[in-house]
């Protein structure tokens, strides 16, 4: 078996393993759900305020908390600004105009305190609002909306990138875990 580090959890009994503390979360539910069925375990995600099932693929929005953590004043300035206004139409340049910096300089001080450019991290940052909204019950119009993806080729392309699968999947798999709200 080799080490498979976009996954949150391993459930092929015997071998039962998470990441870490709050994939072992996600790692109970998926018990609870193989030997107790789908309504159980969402009965116990909605007890617990916690999706039923996240996707794989979330070691990358780690480098989005290093916002929380930047030192340097300039770039948690344009941080705070993307994370308030991630509909807005930014590019490098408009980052960079923000800042009163070059595109050059600004990806350079980006990649040196983040580990990504300012481009990367604006999308991961997109995706994950996005996937959130979907996983929230919005739908895939609205989170669009809310994130500033231009159309929906450009979502779908930053959701494969991101989290290896496309809009379409990740929808369907959160709608499945979404209480059914006809009645």
């Amino acid at each position: 078996m080799c080490w498979q580090t976009d996954r949150l959890y391993f459930a092929n009994p015997p071998v039962l393993t998470s990441a870490g503390v709050a994939s072992g979360i996600d790692l109970a539910l998926a018990i609870v759900r193989m030997d107790c069925g789908v309504a159980a375990a969402l009965e116990i995600a909605r007890e617990m305020v916690v999706y039923l099932h996240r996707a794989g693929g979330q070691s990358q929005f780690a480098d989005t908390l290093a916002a929380q953590y930047c030192q340097d004043g300039q770039l948690q300035k344009l941080m705070d600004q993307l994370f308030n206004n991630p509909q807005n139409p930014w590019t490098l340049e408009s980052m960079a105009d923000y800042l009163g910096l070059t595109p050059r300089t600004l990806s350079r001080r980006f990649v040196k305190e983040t580990g990504c450019s300012p481009v990367q991290f604006l999308e991961r940052l997109r995706v994950k609002r996005a996937s959130d909204a979907i996983a929230a019950g919005a739908s895939i119009a609205k989170a669009m909306g809310l994130t500033g993806f231009k159309d929906f080729q450009q979502m779908q392309r930053a959701f494969k990138r991101q989290l290896n699968v496309t809009v379409g999947e990740f929808s369907n798999r959160f709608q499945a875990a979404l209480p059914d709200q006809t009645s």
